[in-house]
């Protein structure tokens, strides 16, 4: 949305400019930016399984 939609909407002024940033810039950390790039995600209990020690068993 705009800044004035945003602002329409009900946030507050000093916020609005991200939501027109966000309207002209798209959001950058989507993942599909990434799929689109062919780099390859994980998700975090993918990551948890790979890099975290086994929980111990007491």
């Amino acid at each position: 949305m705009t800044e004035e939609e945003a602002v329409a909407a009900g946030m507050p002024e000093w916020a609005g400019i991200s939501h027109e940033q966000m309207h002209v810039a798209g959001q950058p950390a989507h993942p599909g930016y990434a799929r689109a790039l062919g780099i390859s995600l994980t998700t975090f209990a993918e990551w948890a399984r790979e890099h975290l020690p086994e929980p111990s068993r007491h």
